[in-house]
C-alpha cells in the first residue's frame, strides 16, 4: 500500500496502515523529510527533497514524487493501466459519479 502522511495526518492513517498489515501488505510511506520514525509503520520510507523557499514544500515535493511513481507504475503495466483507467472513466460516467 502506498501511504502519504504529511505533517499533519489523521489517526485514521496510522489505523488503515495497521488494517493493510494484518491483511499482509507491504506499506511504502511517502513523508516529509523530517519524518524519521517510521520503523514499526512502513516497509518502505520515500522522503522526497523539500525546498524551504515554497510555502507548502512538502506537499509540493510528494505531489511531484507522486507523479513519478503512478508513471513508472503505470508504463510497467504494458497497456493494462490504460485498460483500466478506461474502464474507471466508463463507470463513472455510467453511474455519474462526476458533475460535468
Amino acid at each position: 500500500m502506498l501511504v502519504f502522511m504529511m505533517p499533519l495526518y489523521p489517526r485514521e492513517t496510522l489505523k488503515a496502515i495497521e488494517l493493510a498489515r494484518n491483511t499482509g501488505m507491504k506499506i511504502a510511506l511517502v513523508a516529509d523529510a523530517g519524518f524519521t520514525d517510521h520503523e514499526g509503520i512502513s516497509d518502505y520510507l520515500l522522503t522526497p527533497r523539500v525546498d524551504s523557499r515554497l510555502v507548502f514544500d512538502s506537499h509540493a515535493a510528494a505531489s511531484a514524487l507522486v507523479s513519478v511513481l503512478l508513471d513508472s507504475m503505470c508504463t510497467n503495466m504494458n497497456g493494462a493501466a490504460q485498460k483500466r483507467l478506461d474502464a474507471i472513466d466508463r463507470s463513472s460516467k455510467r453511474r455519474k459519479v462526476f458533475a460535468n
